[in-house]
C-alpha cells in the first residue's frame, strides 16, 4: 500500500499538523510506504 500525505496549513495549523501526524502514523503502522508533502 502506498500513501500520499499532503499537509497544508490553514488555521488552526497546529490541529492540522496533529491530524497529519496521526494519519502518517496510521499509514506507517499499516505497512504503507509514505511520501509526505508539506505545503506552507
Amino acid at each position: 500500500m502506498n500513501a500520499l500525505l499532503i499537509v497544508a496549513h490553514p488555521v488552526p495549523a497546529s490541529l492540522n499538523r496533529h491530524l497529519a501526524e496521526i494519519a502518517a502514523k496510521a499509514a506507517q503502522d499499516a505497512g504503507a510506504s509514505l511520501r509526505r508533502i508539506d505545503l506552507y
